[in-house]
């Protein structure tokens, strides 16, 4: 009796554990880390392939994208019983049985498509025992899984010969086609080659490669898949192999999407043309730079925010200038490339129109003194002037006027981050970091009424999801004024094209920007040093600027046309916020455009505001311009001694002026000499608009 329920017990354990392991998922040996992949262009075309941890290529594709030929010729050549059999053919296994025992060898397999599958994936012998293990694992399968699944899971591992593995692998390497686009011919031939992919490579071995592929059409034609007319084409056609080269080189997008992404065909949005003729001006450039110095080039589809082109650097493999550094996407000081936002933001919020007055003049802004890049100064400038000019304190007085927190809420919208340490005035002259990827998403939105959309490397289904970032009003405005400027060396882009472009340089000449908006695209170019270091002679407008040109010239001619906005409209002021000194108008606002035919305030300076209605005698702007600023103690290159005197009181020739020095702000127009160093020390006085500068040195 014992024994019984012992043996009961035993079976239904046995059963039990038969049931849990059928229920199982399944899992496979032969699965590697780091799958391969490839990178396909909008054109369907490789732009560049990664092996897997084995060195192998295998690129997984659904069934919808393999060609229906092919199926068509592998089921009636491997297993035309695939959609009726449980994964075991038991008159296939007979007639291999009968057939091995009678010749001592192996004749014909008698493995179906599942049984062919569970031998690759889960790395089982080809033994007696390994054969059982065969016949559980198919059932197995064929529990669990789809016909679907199986035969698609089926061609994505079948060998091809040499590291291929998988028909997508096979049609690339041997045709340079996908799967779905196989001939019948080229179908027939991959039906054959995993039988023995060694003896049959038709790379090696041509002849036997026909004459395989010419045994599988003929078994299509008996078995009716093939017309007589069909079959007499492929056997006619000849070999035609086409090896798989590349083109186009992209390894900075093929390194990013490696790490970004799980999928085993990449297809993007980068069009082979644009990708060329970047690396063909990237060479063109590249005898013309230091030999530590890169590019970076990045150019997007404005109505998509599609990528159509990247490089990101000169060169990929040159260790030499940290080559793999991917400078599309490394954070750099801007220089001045954010200027056109702070004017967009100050035109949206009618602090000025397009030539209202700005100061152009040494100035402070509670302890922040900008000054030109140049040194060199206007006393006053019209807004569109400055801009295209980048003078720096016109630009800090308008970042001063709309407040800092209007700058940061706009870069937030687009999804760039300044850490709190960088909040200040210096961020409108680079003393933040962005990268060519956030600027050109910037610039994008000045051709596309204000409205921010992410880059993509895939197609969109439905559309750019575009969200607001600047008014229409305040976009249109700020693009116009910046197509005024002129190319670089006087240069006109080809077709007639508008650009509305701004360079930059950050400090010590380390990054040089050119980025530029036209109607269909929008470009980013920076070059420098991937190391950080700084250039020699180094300026945005003439480093970067002729090949942002050069790039915006191989495209094709732009179709959107930018319209204006119905709040939009220009006038032709003349009033007493832009006479000169002497209260003379003038016609140089001529043609400014202004927002809901609202006339701004013109001038903002410490917080002071001339409006239109306003004379400038409201600030004495008037007796400012007209009477030099001179310090008349200490005068220029005085010798003062610790030992003679303690303190030192600061005289100018005007009342109510600001003292600095070595550029910090007094409290009061005297200096204690005891707290300098001895040496050298620089004393500044400065009204509303100039500073005059003394120079003295301290001796103890």
């Amino acid at each position: 009796m014992l024994n019984k329920y012992v043996v009961t017990t035993v079976m239904l354990v046995i059963m039990a554990s038969l049931l849990f392991w059928f229920l199982s998922p399944i899992t496979t040996k032969n699965r590697v880390q780091y799958p391969s992949a490839l990178l396909l262009s909008q054109q369907q075309h490789v732009l560049h392939r990664y092996s897997n941890a084995k060195g192998q290529y295998q690129f997984d594709v659904e069934l919808d994208n393999v060609s229906k030929e092919y199926l068509k010729l592998l089921i009636n050549y491997e297993d035309k019983y695939f959609f009726e059999h449980y994964g075991i053919n038991f008159s296939s296994l007979l007639r291999a049985l009968k057939q091995w025992l009678s010749n001592g060898r192996v004749i014909s397999g008698g493995s179906t498509i599942t049984m062919q599958l569970v031998r690759i994936e889960q790395n089982i012998p080809r033994t007696v025992l390994g054969k059982l293990q065969q016949l559980f694992f198919a059932l197995k399968y064929e529990f669990t899984l789809s016909k679907q699944q199986i035969l698609q899971r089926y061609v994505n591992q079948i060998p091809f010969g040499g590291n291929y593995l998988g028909i997508e692998a096979a049609s690339r390497f041997y045709f340079s086609v996908s799967a779905q686009q196989l001939t019948r011919a080229q179908a027939a031939l991959l039906v054959a080659l995993p039988q023995r992919p060694s003896a049959y490579r038709p790379d090696r071995y041509p002849e036997l490669a026909i004459k395989m592929r010419n045994k599988v059409a003929q078994r299509a034609y008996q078995n009716h898949i093939l017309s007589q007319l069909q079959l007499d084409a492929i056997l006619e056609q000849p070999l035609e192999l086409q090896p798989l080269k590349q083109q186009v080189y992209s390894e900075h997008i093929a390194a990013w999407l490696r790490q970004h992404t799980k999928s085993s065909i990449i297809r993007t949005t980068i069009s082979e043309q644009v990708q060329y003729q970047l690396n063909l001006i990237a060479d063109v450039y590249k005898p013309l730079l230091n030999y530590d110095n890169s590019i970076a080039i990045i150019v997007i589809e404005n109505d998509t925010a599609n990528i159509l082109g990247y490089l990101g650097s000169i060169d990929f493999w040159n260790k030499e200038i940290d080559g793999q550094v991917d400078l599309v996407r490394a954070k750099r000081s801007p220089g001045s490339t954010l200027k056109p936002f702070i004017y967009a933001l100050a035109l949206e919020q009618q602090w000025i129109h397009s030539k209202s007055s700005l100061i152009d003049t040494i100035h402070s802004f509670d302890g922040y003194r900008p000054q030109n890049f140049n040194k060199k100064y206007q006393q006053l400038i019209q807004a569109d002037e400055a801009l295209i000019q980048s003078k720096n304190v016109a630009a800090v007085q308008l970042l001063n006027t709309i407040e800092i927190t209007s700058l940061i809420n706009l870069l937030n919208k687009a999804h760039i981050q300044i850490s709190p340490e960088q909040q200040n005035l210096s961020l409108a002259l680079g003393g933040a970091e962005l990268s060519l990827w956030q600027l050109v998403q910037l610039y994008r939105s000045l051709a596309r009424n204000g409205l921010y959309c992410p880059l993509t490397w895939k197609s969109r289904s439905s559309g750019c999801p575009n969200k607001p970032l600047l008014s229409p009003e305040s976009a249109y405005i700020t693009f116009q004024i910046l197509s005024q400027q002129l190319g670089p060396s006087y240069r006109i882009p080809a077709y007639q094209r508008k650009i509305a472009w701004k360079s930059g340089t950050s400090s010590n000449q380390r990054d040089a920007w050119a980025i530029g908006v036209s109607g269909d695209y929008t470009v980013g170019v920076w070059t420098g040093r991937a190391d950080g270091g700084s250039v020699h002679n180094q300026l945005g407008r003439i480093s970067a600027g002729p090949i942002l040109f050069d790039v915006f010239d191989s495209l094709a001619p732009d179709t959107y046309k930018i319209e204006k906005p119905n709040r939009v409209s220009q006038i032709q002021p003349c009033h007493k916020a832009t006479a000169t000194a002497s209260n003379t108008c003038s016609d140089s606002q001529a043609g400014a455009y202004i927002i809901d035919s609202f006339i701004p305030k013109t001038l903002k300076v410490d917080g002071s505001i001339i409006n239109s209605k306003q004379s400038l005698s409201h600030l004495n702007l008037a007796n400012l311009l007209s009477q030099e600023l001179v310090i008349k103690s200490p005068e220029n290159l005085t010798h003062l001694f610790k030992h003679q005197q303690s303190t030192l009181k600061l005289k100018s020739n005007q009342k109510g002026i600001d003292w600095y020095i070595d550029g910090q702000l007094l409290s009061s127009n005297q200096i204690t000499l005891n707290k300098l160093t001895n040496g050298d020390h620089l004393v500044e006085a400065c009204n509303k608009l100039f500073c005059a500068k003394s120079s003295i040195t301290i001796h103890p």
